[in-house]
């Protein structure tokens, strides 16, 4: 197989789905490279979160547009990207007060909507939730989470609506370069030549850059999620998303069937690991450390029962924040990685923010706090 198109874009996950169904609606002709199956990666282990509450007022101005296109996913996408706006909640201390206000009032100003509560009102939503050391509480009413796999599903099918060519358990072995230019990519089914590469492959995206004779500064860190079924019994509301990042460091959401996950911010909870070759369960003494935790907060998870649990990679850059934009050595080649965590709810606006730089040739004004150059 030789073959020639307009663009490639390696890695089939919400990322690089998104950027493809966005090239395509500008007429390109689009080829979308995937190791595994759509959505196989880490987008199938997020816990796709949908909030707005960041420390980077830039942050909560993109994830406030992929609200939008969440809420409005069947008309702009079509089919079902399974978002349910249950809520956020973030907690915090009174050591976070005034820096939780000050981003409330920044939210506020940017469009968002958004509820200062006290205890009395996290305790009227949630009847079972433990205010110690908690002093109060930043609300997003449009907050909630997505089904990763209707969304893949969605996008996928938009992909191949518009012509886009899907090649899944195709890895890419190597970006081929000449001279300062990305010519294409080689697969072991064959070459495919394009001036236009777009490296999305998330925690692989490093090793690929590599291979083209670039570096990207990405590290890989291991995290767990885990599963818990609340007794059907318990007659409490359905859980809404929330997070608290300075007494028990968790963040959790509910899931169909009375089921509820729960992650950790916790530093000692992730730690360095390969690409390849992690396990993807949660072991028995990360999971009952996190509902230890949970229960603290929340009454329902002391008779919850434990389902195990997950773990993924994530690809981490050394401020926190992604690698959007165009390479700046290799022309013709473009970063959609480091995600660091955000990717699933960031995508819709990564897409449509990188294929206007792709077709305009200058640099995306939302996305600039991405571009790669900040680290050269």
């Amino acid at each position: 197989m030789h073959e020639t198109t307009d663009a490639i874009v390696i890695g089939g996950g919400s990322t690089g789905c998104s950027i493809a169904y966005h090239l395509l609606a500008e007429g390109m002709k689009v080829v979308v490279l995937e190791k595994g199956t759509l959505g196989s990666g880490t987008t199938a282990y997020s816990p796709a979160i949908i909030r707005q509450n960041y420390a980077d007022i830039r942050l909560s101005r993109l994830a406030h547009e992929s609200i939008g296109v969440f809420e409005s996913w069947h008309e702009e996408v079509g089919g079902n990207c399974g978002f349910v706006q249950c809520g956020f909640l973030t907690a915090f201390s009174d050591e976070d007060r005034e820096m939780q206000l000050g981003r409330a009032a920044d939210m506020k100003r940017n469009g968002m909507t958004v509820e200062i509560l006290d205890i009395k009102d996290m305790v009227a939503l949630q009847p079972d939730f433990n205010p110690t050391g908690i002093a109060g509480g930043i609300f997003e009413a449009r907050g909630g989470y997505c089904d990763t796999a209707a969304t893949i599903e969605s996008l996928g099918k938009g992909i191949k609506r518009r012509g886009g060519m899907v090649r899944q358990h195709c890895d890419a072995t190597r970006i081929r370069i000449e001279g300062d230019r990305a010519i294409g990519v080689d697969t072991p089914q064959g070459s495919i030549d394009a001036p236009i590469v777009i490296n999305a492959a998330g925690a692989w995206a490093a090793h690929l850059a590599k291979t083209g004779g670039t570096a990207i500064p990405l590290s890989i860190s291991r995290h767990c999620i885990a599963l818990f079924a609340q007794p059907v019994s318990m007659a409490l509301p359905k859980l809404f998303a929330y997070q608290e990042r300075r007494i028990d460091r968790l963040y959790m959401r509910s899931m169909v069937g009375g089921l509820c996950i729960v992650g950790s911010f916790d530093p000692a909870d992730s730690f360095a690991a390969e690409t390849d070759g992690h396990s993807t369960l949660a072991n028995d003494d990360k999971v009952a450390d996190y509902q230890a935790r949970a229960a603290r907060r929340f009454g329902r998870f002391a008779t919850a029962r434990a389902l195990g649990g997950w773990a993924s990679v994530f690809d981490d850059t050394p401020d926190g924040n992604p690698l959007v934009g165009a390479d700046p050595k290799i022309r013709g080649l473009y970063l959609a990685a480091g995600m660091n965590g955000h990717c699933f709810k960031l995508a819709p606006v990564i897409g449509r923010g990188l294929t206007k730089s792709i077709v305009d040739g200058n640099r995306s004004p939302e996305l600039e706090v991405f571009a790669p150059d900040r680290f050269h």
